[in-house]
């Protein structure tokens, strides 16, 4: 009996160290192969451009509103420091800060009465987020409205 459970056990330890060199032999010939296309191409692939200030085609967007969507990277605290930089003071800000907003794009620009406002579309974890940032004729954010669907 003492016999037949060693070798049970043995064969499990086989099959898990099995399973697990197979997992990382994979990923390896994965590197390697991605790696040979690109020594074979000549030149490596460049490296992604920074999404920071990426407006849509043909959307003029202010250098205020660049920096501010520049800011914007991810972290916790970085909607809620671009909001305090860029905002006015008091400013409602449709819990925009409480957001882990990174990759913003304005999509739309348009003028309203003496504001100038971008509609702009974040990353926001897996979900995508979509605001409306006015900004006065100071550069200050005046009015944030979350017309997320």
């Amino acid at each position: 009996m003492r016999q037949t459970s060693a070798t049970i056990l043995l064969c499990a330890l086989t099959v898990l160290a099995t399973a697990c060199s197979k997992k990382d032999d994979a990923s390896s010939t994965l590197t390697t192969t991605a790696t040979t296309a690109t020594a074979k191409a000549g030149t490596p692939a460049p490296p992604a451009a920074p999404a920071a200030a990426a407006p849509a085609a043909g959307v003029e967007v202010s250098p205020e509103m660049k920096a501010f969507m520049g800011m914007l990277d991810g972290k916790d605290a970085s909607a809620s420091n671009a909001l305090k930089k860029y905002g006015i003071k008091g400013l409602k800000d449709a819990d925009l800060g409480g957001y882990t907003l990174k990759d913003p794009k304005v999509v739309k620009s348009e003028k309203v009465g003496a504001l100038q406002c971008y509609t702009m579309v974040t990353a926001a974890g897996m979900m995508k987020h979509t605001s409306k940032l006015c900004w006065n004729a100071a550069g200050k954010i005046a009015e944030v409205t979350d017309t997320s669907e």
